[in-house]
């Protein structure tokens, strides 16, 4: 039986036969140079026209100035029940992952950052409870022999 041998990502040597790797597509990240990346966020649903028109070229703005990246795109996505969607694609110039994550860490907290020197709410995840209302029974004494007797307990 012919096999390969494939080193991990953690360091371990995995030994595979060849017929089992022909039935697999095959990704080859020494041969990457750069990462595609696609992420999304919310804003807030109540946030105004005005506001979100800012979001696409303040993105834009972040991504080019991090630098090691080249800019896509940035657009309003889709209207979720509490959240307004926007997706944004760019890519970096490096292959190498833990570069990449520092990068995207940093256009992350300088989102984040100009959203609130905006006013533009982040919208987070909500979740509402419903409990029953307990009604509490109030009833006029002042007409009955309680209220009468009251007065005289009182010092």
């Amino acid at each position: 039986m012919k096999t390969t041998r494939i080193r991990s990502l953690s360091g371990e040597q995995i030994v595979c036969a060849n017929a089992q790797l022909l039935q697999q597509t095959i990704h080859n990240y020494k041969r990457m140079q750069t990462r595609r990346i696609v992420f999304t966020f919310g804003v807030a649903t109540a946030t105004p026209p005005e506001k979100l028109r800012l979001i696409g070229d303040m993105v834009k703005k972040i991504i080019t100035d991090v630098g090691e990246t080249q800019f896509d795109r940035a657009h309003l996505l889709a209207f979720g029940q509490d959240r307004l969607t926007y997706e944004v694609v760019h890519i970096v110039n490096t292959a190498d992952y833990n570069k990449y994550m520092d990068i995207q860490q940093e256009i992350n907290i300088r989102i984040i950052e100009k959203l609130i020197e905006n006013d533009i709410e982040l919208a987070l995840p909500s979740l509402v409870v419903r409990a029953p209302v307990q009604v509490e029974e109030t009833r006029d004494y002042s007409n009955t022999a309680d209220a009468k007797n009251a007065d005289k307990h009182v010092m």
